[in-house]
């Protein structure tokens, strides 16, 4: 990258290399670009999400136990469960597996 006196970004150098559909760069980058979609596309979604509602989604993708959370974020697991219907309904997803895929582009 090169930066102006500002520090924003002028110029940036990128290459192109022909990968192998079996290399396992090819999954990778094939995450990494619907990771970039999510983000692109579910912005307003995370930013709707409370703070709260955003660490009970990081625990979701580890996949941590609704009791574990009720524990951990000082909250009743019947809190933990509204805030997972919560979260399920502002990010439109239809399946916990959605919603980890959503908190992995989102860093969480």
């Amino acid at each position: 990258f090169f930066f102006d006196e500002d520090g924003k970004p002028l110029l940036a150098l990128t290459f192109a290399t022909l990968l192998h559909e079996h290399h396992h760069l090819t999954e990778k980058v094939d995450r990494l670009m619907e990771e970039n979609l999510i983000l692109r596309s579910k912005q307003q979604h995370f930013l709707s999400l409370t703070k709260k509602e955003r660490e009970v989604l990081a625990c979701i993708s580890k996949g941590t136990s609704i009791c574990d959370m009720a524990r951990n974020l000082f909250a009743s697991e019947l809190t933990i469960r509204t805030h997972r219907r919560n979260i399920k309904k502002k990010i439109e997803a239809k399946t916990e597996y959605e919603m980890i895929r959503f908190a992995q582009a989102f860093n969480l």
